[in-house]
């Protein structure tokens, strides 16, 4: 009987024993309108029960595992269960909306998911440009607009899975540093991967660090 009992409890703890060596933390970023990230906001994992917070930036860390589905509950956004693919994608991305064509803004504003910067105002004329200038340098603002790129050394930028480097790009140019960019010119940072990047050529075989300096036609695309 005691054999029977131990057998059992050791088949009960291996799918945890399981579960603890495939856990790997992910980092995501939730965003309304695509630019205004939503601080504040408790992601939960519904397989670990991990919970976490979503910064200033809104931005967020998290253990979790393959398939695991994260929830984002809260009034007045509507609810979120995003499923969890591990190794498919570099940063979660999560888009918070409204239940109905309502904004809210007074709700979501008074329970402080949006930073006090962001007024009704500007939010509503849905012109809002990122404040870069807020960043001490470059690599700061990478860091945390971009969470899922690696900064292995100075211009030296990786996405996960990846052995070379991004290939950089300043306006429409292609270029070899970005240090002495001031973070007050750069009206975005992006990345762009896979299918997108193949106008680039062999060079965005491992993807492209693009900033987009304010007033700048970025509609070709040169290179040195």
């Amino acid at each position: 009987m005691k054999r029977i009992i131990a057998a059992a409890a050791i088949a009960a703890m291996l799918p945890m024993a399981s579960m603890a060596q495939n856990t790997q933390e992910v980092v995501g970023r939730l965003t309304l309108l695509k630019s205004f990230p939503v601080q504040n906001m408790t992601v939960t994992s519904t397989v670990t029960g991990n919970t976490a917070k979503s910064n200033a930036d809104g931005v967020f860390r998290l253990q979790t595992v393959d398939k695991d589905v994260l929830k984002v509950e809260c009034s007045p956004f509507k609810n979120v269960n995003y499923k969890v693919r591990l190794g498919k994608v570099d940063t979660i991305r999560i888009e918070m909306t409204f239940p109905r064509k309502a904004t809210y803004l007074t709700e979501i504003m008074d329970k402080g998911y949006l930073a006090p910067e962001y007024e009704p105002d500007a939010f509503g004329a849905l012109t809002f440009q990122k404040d870069f200038s807020k960043y001490n340098d470059i690599d700061q603002a990478i860091s945390l607009e971009l969470p899922g790129v690696q900064i292995e050394g100075s211009d030296c930028y990786k996405l996960p899975g990846n052995m070379g480097y991004m290939l950089l790009v300043v306006g429409n140019t292609v270029v070899s540093t970005i240090q002495d960019i001031p973070t007050s010119n750069i009206e975005d940072i992006m990345v762009i991967k896979g299918g997108q990047a193949a106008v680039y050529g062999v060079q965005g075989a491992n993807g492209v660090l693009v900033i987009k300096i304010k007033n700048t036609d970025n509609e070709l695309i040169k290179r040195d």
